[in-house]
């Protein structure tokens, strides 16, 4: 009973204004494609909530297990010794377990006076996987308490090439000898 209601004001609109139709139906086309978009966003923004969450929840998590200082003070963590000889050793260690091959490694003893420790700055390109420079950066940060990355830059002459060459940056902090 309506459809032949609409088709005969539908034809009858079309013969007294020619124009109408066509714009009616561009207008409805353009609102489609609005109302899909929309929902298109809405859905990544419901993933984007989902996923900020559950770093949230890891960041929570990563605190909890964290060890807890008593003191304010960053010189109240207790630091050790410069032992560089040490360092190198668990260096090449980490590369070695994660076959992972170091080209270019340079080290620098950052002395600032004001500072109540030393910081001793690692610099190094590698190339491997991203499975290999991820498992090595991830072993070397947390089985050496004092050691931090700086910094990470990966580059790739062709997609092609499976390998990544990587210069990673690394500090690690020893606490001041009392006479230097």
């Amino acid at each position: 009973m309506l459809l032949p209601f609409l088709r005969f004001h539908g034809a009858r609109l079309f013969r007294a204004q020619p124009i109408v139709m066509p714009l009616l139906a561009v207008s409805g086309t353009a609102l489609i494609a609005a109302v899909l978009a929309f929902a298109d966003q809405r859905r990544e923004a419901r993933q984007a909530f989902v996923e900020l969450q559950r770093l949230q929840e890891s960041i929570d998590g990563m605190k909890a297990r964290a060890p807890e200082i008593k003191s304010e003070s960053p010189a109240a963590v207790e630091l050790p010794a410069f032992d560089n000889a040490s360092l190198v050793q668990s260096l090449n260690a980490f590369a070695a377990e994660t076959q992972l091959p170091l080209d270019e490694v340079a080290y620098a003893l950052d002395e600032n006076s004001s500072e109540p420790f030393i910081r001793y700055r690692i610099t190094m390109r590698v190339n491997g996987s991203y499975r290999a420079i991820r498992g090595f950066s991830a072993r070397f940060t947390t089985d050496l308490h004092n050691v931090s990355l700086d910094s990470i830059s990966c580059a790739r002459k062709d997609v092609a090439v499976a390998p990544l060459s990587c210069d990673l940056a690394f500090s690690a902090f020893y606490r001041r000898s009392l006479h230097g």
